[in-house]
């Protein structure tokens, strides 16, 4: 099977309020096994991303093949996610 964020599951309703989701966090996803992107996928990082910046937080992509980085700048998703090369400009980017 190919790994896509297309498959990605939406939390259930019973543990959506849980501490963990609440707090801040600094969120790093690999996209580097990512071949496909679809507008699902696109409204999961976007709503994650929004969630975490709203608690202070922050999410980074990283690694995306280039097909999945086409469909990320095409959106213009690069312009509202930092979108970096590799976990080690990932890891500088959550120090800032």
């Amino acid at each position: 099977m190919v790994p896509s964020i297309s498959r990605a599951r939406r939390p259930s309703p019973t543990n959506s309020h849980s501490p963990r989701r609440c707090e801040r966090q600094k969120i790093v996803v690999d996209l580097s096994e990512v071949s496909f992107l679809s507008s699902i996928g696109i409204r999961l990082l976007l709503t994650s991303a929004r969630g975490q910046a709203q608690r202070g937080g922050k999410l980074i992509l990283t690694a995306p093949q280039p097909c999945v980085r086409g469909i990320i700048e095409a959106a213009g998703i690069d312009k509202l996610i930092a979108l970096v090369a590799d976990l080690d400009a990932a890891r500088a980017a959550l120090a800032d």
